[in-house]
């Protein structure tokens, strides 16, 4: 038998401890880009909710746009028009931007990268005695942190106020499509 090999058998306790943190982190990472998925595809939902709530006749000072001029928007609402249209198409053009707000993701974001951070110092702290073990529960680990730096960077992200004044002050896309077609028309004409 080589000395230089470790026996085959029952694994370290440390081992056991490695894949326990490399597992918790994988989970973690996981969740936080299957959460971001459902925060995108819910936000996406909101121009759906308003004109539902238009349709319904829902009062102004209740529904989906008071919550997003409330809480998502409530730094701009001095800026924000009163036309509920115009509103309307605001929003759909923040949501189409990912710039709707984040609904608190990215504190939860933190909080996840700073555990799987942490498993992964106890990870690499844990070299000396199972090298092996180690090296698989590193790269998983930061598999996971990956994870959730993509969930973060691709998710939704608050609003500027270059992205409400670029929002809030378009023409509607039916009035710029006319637009468009008068000024090819004026230059046939000339042509």
């Amino acid at each position: 038998m080589d000395a230089s090999r470790p026996p085959a058998g029952p694994l370290n306790p440390i081992d056991y401890l490695l894949i326990a943190a490399a597992t918790s982190s994988l989970v973690l990472g996981v969740w936080r880009v299957s959460a971001r998925r459902v925060d995108i595809r819910m936000a996406q939902l909101y121009p759906t909710f308003i004109y539902c709530e238009m349709i319904m006749g829902v009062p102004p000072n209740y529904g989906t746009l008071v919550y997003i001029t409330d809480h998502v928007l409530e730094d701009f609402k001095k800026t924000l028009t009163r036309d509920h249209d115009q509103l309307f198409r605001g929003i759909e053009y923040l949501v189409n931007a990912k710039r709707i707000g984040t609904r608190g993701q990215g504190s939860i974001d933190l909080f996840a990268a700073l555990l799987i951070a942490g498993q992964l110092f106890f990870s690499v702290y844990q070299f000396d005695k199972s090298p092996r073990a180690t090296t698989l529960a590193v790269a998983v680990i930061l598999l996971s942190l990956v994870l959730v730096a993509i969930g973060c960077f691709g998710g939704q992200r608050n609003p500027k106020q270059v992205h409400i004044d670029e929002a809030f002050s378009r023409t509607p896309p039916a009035i710029e499509k006319m637009l468009d077609d008068s000024s090819r028309g004026n230059a046939r004409r000339r042509g």
